[in-house]
C-alpha cells in the first residue's frame, strides 16, 4: 500500500486507498442531497418528469402563479419580467407564462425583449378578446389563453405550446378562422388614413414628420394595427382594408 509516514508515526493512505464516502449509503434518518435534476417541482410533492419543460410564471399575483405552476405538474417558478427573457435562454425546453398586466407588458411582448423566443411564450390576457388574441398570435407567441381560465386549462395551453401546437377555446378558433367580411367597429381610424398616404405614396418618415411621430412609433402602430385585422404586412392591411371599402 502506498503511504507516507507522519511525525507522530501516524500514517495516510493515499487516495486510491480510501474508501470512497461518496457511494456509502446515508445513515438512518440522515437527509439525502439530491442533483438539481433530480429535484421535485416547486409546490409539489412529487418528483417531475426529466422531460418536462421547465415553466416560467410572470404574474404579479403569488397565489395565481403557484396555481398555474402546480397545475402543469412540472418543473416551475416564478420569474420576474426583467429576467424571463434571459431565463427562457437559459434552457432549451423552457417556456413562459407572461401575464399582460399593463400597457408596458404588451409593449414588452411586442418589442425586441422575446423577438427570439416568442414561441416559448404563453401569453395570459385578461378577459381575452378574439382582437387580442389575433394580435399576440400574429406577434408570435406560441400561446394564448384567458387568464381567468382554470389552471389545468392553462397548463393545457402551456403543454401544447411546449410541442409546437396552439391550444385555443373552440368559440375563439372559431371567430380567428371565419372570414372578416366586415370593418371591426373599433378600427383604427389613423391607421386607415395612414395607409391611404401609403398607398397615394407617402413613406413612414413623411407620415411620421406630418404626424409629429417618430419613425418607430408609426411602425410599432401599424404593427400592432396589422395583428388586429389579421394582417401580416402592409400589403396584407392594403388589400383588406381595400376589400372593407375603407380605402381605394
Amino acid at each position: 500500500m502506498c503511504a507516507r509516514l507522519l511525525s507522530g508515526g501516524e500514517r495516510t493512505m493515499a487516495r486510491e486507498d480510501r474508501p470512497n464516502i461518496r457511494n456509502r449509503p446515508p445513515k438512518a434518518g440522515q437527509p439525502t442531497a439530491r442533483r438539481p435534476d433530480q429535484a421535485h417541482p416547486q409546490g409539489s410533492d412529487k418528483p417531475s418528469s426529466p422531460s418536462a419543460p421547465a415553466i416560467g410564471i410572470c404574474d404579479p399575483v403569488a397565489e395565481y402563479a403557484e396555481a398555474i405552476g402546480k397545475a402543469t405538474q412540472a418543473n416551475w417558478e416564478i420569474v420576474s419580467t426583467a429576467k424571463a427573457a434571459l431565463w427562457l435562454l437559459e434552457g432549451p425546453g423552457r417556456i413562459v407564462v407572461f401575464t399582460i398586466a399593463s400597457q408596458l407588458d404588451a409593449n414588452i411582448v411586442e418589442g425586441d425583449t422575446f423577438r427570439t423566443v416568442l414561441d416559448r411564450i404563453v401569453v395570459a390576457v385578461p378577459a381575452l378578446s378574439e382582437t387580442e388574441a389575433r394580435r399576440y398570435l400574429a406577434v408570435g407567441v406560441g400561446g394564448v389563453v384567458d387568464r381567468a381560465s382554470p389552471p389545468d386549462v392553462i397548463a393545457a395551453v402551456i403543454e401544447a405550446t411546449a410541442t409546437g401546437y396552439v391550444a385555443l377555446s373552440v368559440d375563439l378558433a372559431y371567430q380567428l378562422t371565419k372570414r372578416l367580411d366586415v370593418p371591426p367597429a373599433d378600427v383604427d381610424q389613423r391607421c386607415v388614413e395612414w395607409l391611404q398616404k401609403r398607398v397615394d405614396g407617402a413613406s413612414v418618415k413623411k407620415l411620421a414628420d406630418k404626424y409629429a411621430y417618430s419613425t418607430r412609433d408609426v411602425y410599432r402602430r401599424f404593427s400592432k394595427f396589422y395583428a388586429e385585422i389579421g394582417a401580416t404586412r402592409t400589403l396584407d392591411a392594403i388589400v383588406i382594408l381595400t376589400r372593407w371599402g375603407l380605402i381605394h
